[in-house]
């Protein structure tokens, strides 16, 4: 099981977890790539190999976020890979894998993404529920339902 807090991922990223399925056959990998500084935070991305096998440039991104709360990965089965997480914001997701190096195509891993949360799924900033927005004003929520409010940002 993985456990990871929160923009591409490419040449700059680092392996941050290896996971190998039940049956020793493939592994979930997990990167980071981005600065994780006050302007430009990290993002995710999660590939499959074989075993034993670095990720390349033309493998697949089966599952790519940032803003990550409590993210969980779990080998529910040889070819089940479960993605649970109680925030995200995710820019890609597919869920199924295949590939020639492993069975030429005939081992296929099913990917589940499940939110831990009832309701939403993604932050409070990411919903613009609070902060600024892009001109830079401020964000107040409307306790009455998810409407928002703005007013000027004050000097």
């Amino acid at each position: 099981m993985l456990f990871a807090n929160s923009c591409g991922i490419g040449r700059d990223s680092e392996e941050v977890a290896r996971l190998c399925s039940p049956d020793n056959k493939v592994e979930a990998v997990f990167e980071r790539a981005g600065g994780g500084g006050a302007t430009s935070g990290f993002t995710y991305a999660l590939f499959i190999v074989k075993k034993g096998m670095k990720v390349m440039k033309s493998d697949d991104v089966l599952f790519q976020a940032d803003h990550l709360k409590n993210l969980h990965l779990n080998w529910k089965s040889d070819r089940i890979l479960e993605i649970s997480y109680d925030e995200a914001r995710i820019f890609k997701f597919t869920n199924f894998w295949q590939s020639s190096n492993v069975q030429n195509y005939q081992y296929v891993v099913e990917l589940k993404l499940v939110s831990n949360k009832e309701g939403h799924a993604l932050s409070k900033k990411d919903r613009f529920l609070e902060g600024y927005d892009m001109s830079g004003r401020i964000i107040h929520p409307d306790s009455s339902n998810d409407s928002i409010s703005l007013e000027p940002l004050r000097n």
